[in-house]
């Protein structure tokens, strides 16, 4: 048997309800929702336009008060500098220049050191003695250069020169053999302090480290020089820090070079500047400070006019520095000079910043809770749009039941009163009939009463438990009476109709509290059902046993079965598996929930096993109360 019913949802509903119904009930439910559902969505757009306006503008305050406070630090290490461009010690300044007639002057360029050595060897006796002994060590002579290099050192009483002679002193006494004169030479040169260098600013003591590192790569003194030159505050220029960086790897000091080649390439980023400064620099002669941004990694760069003279300081801040010393990066701020982030104003072009803007306290709360109020309304809505069509659905498919009750009732009537009019009249209009023809004609008249017997008593005792008025007759009762009196009350029909009926029972089940009548009726009940949904087996069998402290009746058929899906349905009010061939069987849909009831009152249960095809298995099981 299948079931032509169509399955739970809103396909059901249309299936029950009128077309018009239907839609009246869909836009009943459906509208109130999709209106909220609306007025919700533009809360939650309004909420968000509104976060991000909030943070809009707590963004923009976070990047004022950032860039007041880049500029009040950039302007204290502006003003410290500005009347004083000297070796600086701050970390943060990579360059200190100044602005002489329209060309950037750094102090490595005005070196004291560089006009001293140019003075001492442009004196007149000093340098003939230097070029005539250059020319004896171009043309080999070693002995004569030996002796004029002397000589250059006795007439010259500057130190720059005399460093500057033994140097050329110790590279001819080495071409000459004489090597530990040359070392003795060089020694004396790396005694000279930092501020003897030649005319490009390179410390002389460097020339005599780089002479003797070859023969002397792990000397303790030659590694003193180097670090004692590489720990000064001069301003090299970037040949003499990328000689020293060499020097300091020739000597193992690797800790030396990250710094010296950061140096270096700050000199070569603000020779850099020096060439671009009109296209990178910001306005010499500016009323607001301003400081651009230049150079990988970036500087922020700016002027400081210098009194009333025309000449201006060049300050370059290294912005990575800068950001650490701030503690930029634990306040997760990021500047940059290109890429992502809000410009910080007309004080830093080219400068942008990336600052977090954190969620109000409450901003998400504030969001789930109408959220949540939200889909509590609708879950409220739909929650009670369900029940209206469950219970819509239930009174529906009731008073379908109902009619289809009439309708079976008024057919099962009908037949057994056309069977009993029909043979009195026979038995009256024919006074001639024998005996034996009379006999079957009276017992298909008691058999047909019978039938509208149980008929009338399943409405009646379905309205009494309708209306709450079905009492039972507690009474010692033997169940197998019981059995054997349903079996004989199903007897005569059976045969009539063919069946074969096997009963078994258990003799030793004891007497307990039962209503004999109403357990009768139950058993009846599912005879008769077995009866109607046999097809074309006629085998039924009826067993009584007991299984520990409960008494187990059985009614077991070879019919068509139950879909598994219709098996907890079947015992409801007026139900019956809708299906072709039950439409032509009679029934009210009453036997299965009568004796539900009944054996419920009695404190058992009823269940069924079935499979299509296969037939079904109907299980009374009563609770025993033992009598002594």
């Amino acid at each position: 048997m299948t079931d032509v019913r169509s399955s739970t949802g809103l396909a059901s509903v249309r299936t029950l309800l009128p077309g018009r119904e239907s839609r009246l009930f869909l836009i009943a439910i459906l509208t109130p929702c999709l209106v909220l559902v609306v007025l919700s969505l533009r809360v939650l757009d309004q909420e968000r336009q509104l976060e991000l306006k909030r943070r809009a503008e707590e963004r923009q305050r976070q990047l004022t008060g950032l860039s007041q406070e880049l500029l009040a630090c950039l302007e204290r290490i502006k003003v410290g500098l500005a009347f004083s461009p000297v070796p600086a010690t701050d970390p943060l300044v990579a360059a200190v220049g100044i602005m002489r007639s329209e060309r950037l002057v750094f102090p490595w360029d005005e070196n004291s050191g560089i006009l001293s050595f140019r003075q001492a060897v442009a004196q007149p006796r000093f340098s003939a003695l230097l070029r005539q002994a250059e020319r004896e060590e171009l043309g080999r002579s070693f002995a004569d250069a030996v002796a004029a290099s002397q000589e250059a050192i006795r007439v010259s009483p500057h130190p720059p020169a005399q460093a500057y002679v033994r140097l050329l002193l110790a590279r001819v006494l080495k071409k000459a053999g004489r090597r530990q004169e040359s070392v003795r030479q060089y020694e004396l040169v790396l005694e000279s302090p930092p501020g003897l260098v030649d005319d490009q600013g390179i410390p002389l003591a460097l020339y005599a480290v780089a002479a003797l590192v070859e023969d002397r790569p792990r000397d303790a003194e030659l590694l003193r020089v180097v670090r004692n030159l590489a720990g000064s505050q001069e301003w090299w220029p970037p040949a003499a820090l990328y000689l020293l960086r060499d020097l300091a790897q020739k000597l193992g000091a690797t800790d030396l070079e990250p710094g010296l080649a950061s140096l270096a390439h700050d000199r070569e980023q603000a020779e850099a500047l020096r060439q671009g400064s009109t296209r990178v620099l910001p306005p010499v002669q500016s009323s607001d400070p301003v400081w651009s941004s230049c150079g990988d990694p970036p500087w922020l760069v700016s002027f400081a006019p210098r009194g009333k003279s025309p000449e201006s300081t060049l300050v370059a801040v290294r912005l990575r520095e800068l950001a650490e010393r701030m503690e930029l990066p634990k306040r997760e701020v990021r500047l940059s000079a290109s890429g992502s982030g809000e410009p910080l104003g007309e004080s830093f072009p080219g400068l942008r910043a990336a600052v977090p803007v954190k969620a109000e306290p409450g901003e998400y709360s504030r969001q789930r809770l109408i959220i949540f109020a939200i889909a509590l309304v609708l879950s409220v809505t739909l929650f009670a749009a369900y029940l209206v069509w469950r219970d819509i659905r239930r009174e529906l498919r009731l008073a379908e039941a109902r009619s289809q009750f009439v309708a079976s009732v008024s057919h099962e009537l009908k037949t057994p009163l056309t069977a009993i009019r029909m043979f009195t009249e026979s038995m009256r209009m024919d006074e001639d009939l024998d005996r034996p023809t009379q006999i079957g004609h009276l017992d298909t008249i008691l058999q047909e009463t019978d039938r509208l017997n149980r008929l009338v008593d399943n409405v009646l005792d379905f309205a009494r438990i309708e209306q709450g008025r079905k009492t039972y007759q507690m009474q010692p009762t033997s169940l197998v009476q019981v059995v054997e009196a349903a079996a004989k009350a199903m007897d005569h029909p059976m045969k009539q109709s063919g069946f074969r009926l096997r009963v078994t029972t258990d003799g030793s089940l004891p007497v307990f509290p039962a209503d004999r009548d109403a357990v009768q009726q139950a058993i009846i009940n599912l005879l008769s059902n077995a009866m109607k949904y046999s097809g074309e087996s006629r085998e039924i069998a009826l067993d009584l046993s007991r299984e520990n402290d409960a008494a187990v009746i059985r009614v077991v058929d070879q019919g068509v079965g139950i879909p598994r899906e219709e098996q907890t349905r079947i015992f409801e009010r007026f139900y019956r598996v809708q299906s072709p061939e039950n439409e032509r069987l009679p029934g009210t849909g009453l036997g299965l929930t009568l004796a539900a009831h009944i054996i419920g009152t009695h404190g058992g249960t009823v269940s069924v096993e079935s499979k299509p095809g296969k037939g079904s298995t109907f299980t009374l099981r009563i609770p025993l109360e033992q009598k002594t």
